[in-house]
C-alpha cells in the first residue's frame, strides 16, 4: 500500500515527542517480554523495531532537526552535548545488530540502549524543548518527515540501516502515516508501572 503524507503535518517537537512516547512503550515491552520462554523471536521482532526505530529517529534529528536548531539558537555547546549520546547508541544497535536473544549480554545492552535513550529524551525534553520558542518547527517538521520517508524508502529497497533485518514495522515518520498502530505488546503506557 502506498502511503500519503497528511495534509497537516506534525510540527518537529510534536513528531519527536510522539516518537520518543513509541520508543518508550518498546522498551517498556521488551522488558516485559525479555525472561519469558518462549518469547525469543518476539524479543528479536522488538529489538529491529527498537534499533531501526532509533536509527530513523536519530538520523532525522542529527541531518534535519539539530542543524536546524543550531542555525536558529547558535548554540553549539549546547546541540553537542546533547547529541553526544548519538555514537553510544549507534554503537549499541551495531552490537545488537550482531547478536540474536539469548546471547550473552544481549538482554545487558539492550537495557544499556534503553537507559542512554531514557537520558536523552529526558535532555531534549526538559532543556531542549522549551528553548525553541520563536523557530518554524512546524517548517522543520515537514523537512523531517519527508527525510525520514526517504530513510524507509532506502530500507525497503535493501540499503538496510543498522538493526533492520527486513522490512520493520517502525513507520517513516510513525505517527503520520494514517493505518500505521504500533502492536499491541507497545500500546501500554510504559510509565504505569512507575505510579
Amino acid at each position: 500500500m502506498k502511503h500519503r503524507l497528511p495534509t497537516i503535518l506534525p510540527d518537529a517537537i510534536d513528531m519527536l515527542r510522539q516518537e520518543h512516547t513509541i520508543l518508550k512503550q518498546l522498551f517498556h515491552a521488551f522488558s516485559r517480554l525479555e525472561h519469558r520462554p518462549g518469547g525469543r523471536d518476539r524479543e528479536a521482532g522488538l529489538v529491529g523495531q527498537i534499533c531501526l526505530g532509533l536509527s530513523l529517529h536519530e538520523q532525522t534529528e542529527d541531518e534535519v532537526f539539530f542543524p536546524a536548531v543550531l542555525a536558529a539558537c547558535g548554540n553549539a555547546s549546547a546541540i553537542r552535548h546533547i547529541t553526544s549520546g548519538h555514537t553510544r547508541v549507534r554503537s549499541l544497535i551495531a552490537r545488537l545488530d550482531e547478536m540474536e536473544p539469548g546471547d550473552p549480554g544481549h538482554d545487558a545492552t539492550v537495557a544499556a540502549l534503553g537507559a542512554c535513550v531514557s537520558g536523552h529524551i529526558d535532555e531534549e525534553e526538559s532543556f531542549l524543548f522549551s528553548r525553541l520558542a520563536g523557530m518554524d518547527t512546524a517548517l522543520i517538521g515537514r523537512a523531517m518527515v519527508l527525510r525520514q520517508r526517504e530513510l524507509r524508502a532506502n530500507i525497503v529497497a535493501g540499503d538496510h540501516h543498522p538493526g533492520a533485518n527486513d522490512v520493520p514495522s517502525w513507520p517513516a515518520t510513525c505517527h503520520v502515516i494514517d493505518d500505521w498502530q504500533p502492536p499491541e505488546s507497545v500500546t501500554a503506557d510504559p510509565d504505569a508501572s512507575a505510579r
